[in-house]
């Protein structure tokens, strides 16, 4: 049965606290320590919370950042992948409303006011960056 409304956002409040959730000692392990992929954690929430439960967990921000469209698409296609299609449906169209990766501006690690190099520092950054999403897309397709 999935949690009501009041329910999933305590839900998604253990899944995103690195320390254990309320009412479990300290010194048992945090059970979301289990899963292996986001998309694990997805599926989970998916099941416990339905979808209020699982847009509120890709929609908020990681360190002030919001995630990023290629992130939630790999968890769109682990969803696909084990037959979850509606939760894959909803977990594609939130990233269709992401921010690439690739944007500088949100997600570049060197500030505008980093110095002389800063061109060179970004235009590196870009570089490395979409090697890795090009590295990362393969990885999916296969």
């Amino acid at each position: 049965m999935r949690a009501g409304k009041s329910e999933y956002g305590e839900i998604v409040e253990m899944t995103l606290n690195s320390t254990s959730p309320e009412g479990l000692p300290a010194d048992e392990p945090d059970p979301f320590d289990l899963f292996q992929s986001a998309g694990a954690v997805a599926a989970f929430i998916w099941n416990k919370a339905g979808e209020a439960g699982l847009r509120d967990l890709l929609g908020r921000d990681v360190n002030g950042k919001p995630l990023n469209r290629e992130w939630i698409e790999g968890i769109a296609s682990e969803l696909q992948a084990v037959g979850m299609l509606r939760a894959a449906a909803i977990v594609s169209e939130i990233a269709s409303q992401k921010p690439s990766e690739l944007d500088v501006a949100t997600y570049c690690p060197y500030p505008d006011d980093a110095g002389a190099y800063h061109s060179a520092n970004v235009a590196s950054w870009l570089r490395s960056t979409e090697r890795s999403m090009k590295a990362a897309e393969a990885k999916r397709r296969k």
